[in-house]
C-alpha cells in the first residue's frame, strides 16, 4: 500500500447518519480496489460556530463520537481540519491544494451533491471537479440518501428529534438517537425512593420532548444497558421547577454501577409518556412504577424485532 495515496471523503458528518455512512463507504471502496487508504476530512468547530455562530446548529455527535463512526466504517486516516476565521477566508484553490493535494495527497475524493467549500463556500461541485483535473484526482458525487420518503439531512434529523419522531430520526441515522455527557449529583430522591437515577448533564446530542422513556444508556468500557429516562422539570418534586430539563435514567438491571463523574451516552428508544404533575408523592412513585414495567415490555419487544439491528 502506497502511505502517499489516499481515498477522501469530506464533509462535517455531524451525525454520521446514513447519507453520511454512504460516501464513507463508497470512499472506502474505491481505496480498497486501489489499495490506498480511506481517509475522512472533516471540521472542528463546526464553521458555523466561525462564520456565523448565532446559527450553530445543535450538534448530534461529538467529535470523538464522530471519529468512533468513521473507524466502524472503515476508515484509516480521520483528518481534523481545525477551522478558524483565517480557514474560512481560504479560496477553492487554497483549500484543495492545502489539504487534498499536499497534505492528504488525495489520489480520489468523495463528496455528497451539496458539497461547496472555500471562502463562503464559493467553490462547488464542478469547482473540485475544474481542480482535480488540473491537481491529479478524481471527483465522486454521492447522490441523496432517502429512507421512507424522506430525503436525509442532519436538519431533518433535528426537526423529527425536536417533535419526538424518534423512529424516523432512528431510520435516518442507522441508529437511535443519542445525548452524551457526564453523570452530575442529584437530589438523591429517586435512591430514596427505591428507583436509583444517573443525572445526566448533556453536553452534547439534541433532546427530545419532555416526558418519559425507553433508553440505553452506555458508560466507558460497557455495552448499552436497559433503562426508563424522565425527561424534564419535575412539577411534582421541584418548587420552582429547574429553567433547563433535567434528564434522569434508571436501570433495568438489578445492580447500579457507580457512575457519577462519567461521561455516558443515552439512546432515546421510544417516548412511553408526557410529563406529567402529580398531586402526591404516592401516586408519582405509582406511576414510576407503570413507567418501569412499560419500558421493559418496550425493550423486551424492541430485543425480538429486527430493529435491534439499530444499536449496534
Amino acid at each position: 500500500m502506497n502511505p502517499r495515496k489516499t481515498v477522501v471523503a469530506i464533509g462535517i458528518f455531524d451525525g454520521v447518519h446514513c447519507g453520511h455512512q454512504a460516501i464513507l463507504k463508497y470512499a472506502v471502496g474505491r481505496a480498497k480496489a486501489l489499495k490506498a487508504i480511506p481517509a475522512a476530512l472533516t471540521f472542528y468547530p463546526h464553521p458555523a460556530a466561525i462564520v456565523a455562530p448565532a446559527y450553530t446548529p445543535p450538534l448530534l455527535l461529538s467529535l470523538s463520537q464522530r471519529l468512533e463512526e468513521f473507524r466502524k466504517l472503515g476508515i484509516k486516516r480521520p483528518e481534523v481540519l481545525r477551522f478558524t476565521r483565517a480557514v474560512s477566508r481560504w479560496t477553492p484553490e487554497q483549500f484543495v491544494q492545502r489539504l487534498l493535494v499536499e497534505r492528504l495527497h488525495a489520489s480520489e475524493v468523495v463528496v455528497g451533491h451539496d458539497f461547496g467549500f472555500g471562502h463562503k463556500r464559493s467553490g462547488t461541485v464542478e469547482t473540485l471537479r475544474e481542480l482535480g483535473r488540473r491537481f491529479g484526482f478524481k471527483v465522486h458525487v454521492a447522490g441523496p440518501v432517502r429512507v421512507a420518503g424522506r430525503r436525509v439531512a442532519s436538519r431533518t434529523i433535528r426537526a423529527l428529534i425536536e417533535k419526538g419522531k424518534l423512529a424516523a430520526a432512528a431510520a435516518c441515522l442507522g441508529r437511535p438517537p443519542q445525548v452524551t455527557g457526564p453523570v452530575v449529583r442529584g437530589a438523591g430522591r429517586g435512591k430514596k425512593f427505591g428507583v436509583p437515577t444517573a443525572n445526566v448533564q448533556v453536553e452534547t446530542g439534541l433532546l427530545p420532548p419532555n416526558g418519559v422513556y425507553a433508553v440505553w444508556m452506555k458508560w466507558p468500557g460497557s455495552i448499552p444497558a436497559k433503562g426508563v429516562a424522565n425527561l424534564g422539570v419535575r412539577p411534582t418534586v421541584d418548587r420552582p421547577p429547574p429553567k433547563t430539563p433535567i434528564l434522569e435514567v434508571h436501570l433495568l438491571s438489578k445492580k447500579t454501577p457507580a457512575l457519577r463523574g462519567k461521561s455516558v451516552q443515552v439512546y432515546f428508544g421510544t417516548r412511553l409518556r408526557a410529563e406529567k404533575k402529580f398531586s402526591s408523592v404516592e401516586l408519582l412513585l405509582q406511576q414510576i412504577r407503570k413507567d418501569i414495567h412499560a419500558a421493559r415490555l418496550w425493550h423486551q419487544h424492541f430485543r425480538g424485532s429486527r430493529r435491534k439491528s439499530l444499536l449496534t
